[in-house]
């Protein structure tokens, strides 16, 4: 919607989408300029977990499988 739209961007920040049984994930441009990642080279989990700092990479990625379970995904 038009709100939303203000809104991420009046806040600077970005959105994303996970589909959990394909592994797609589409982030928006601001999300991907705050990952670092050129817009539509975003596309998985991994993609994104590759571009944390390699101490954090393993805990986002357990505290990512804790909550899909969570979630009955």
């Amino acid at each position: 919607t038009e709100q939303l739209r203000m809104a991420t961007q009046a806040s600077g920040v970005g959105t994303w989408d996970y589909d959990p049984a394909s592994d797609a994930l589409r982030l928006d441009e601001r999300a991907c300029e705050l990952f670092g990642l050129a817009a539509g080279t975003c596309t998985t989990r991994a993609a994104v977990i590759g571009r944390l700092h390699p101490d954090d990479g393993p805990r986002v990625d357990a505290a990512v499988d804790r909550a899909l379970v969570a979630d009955g995904n």
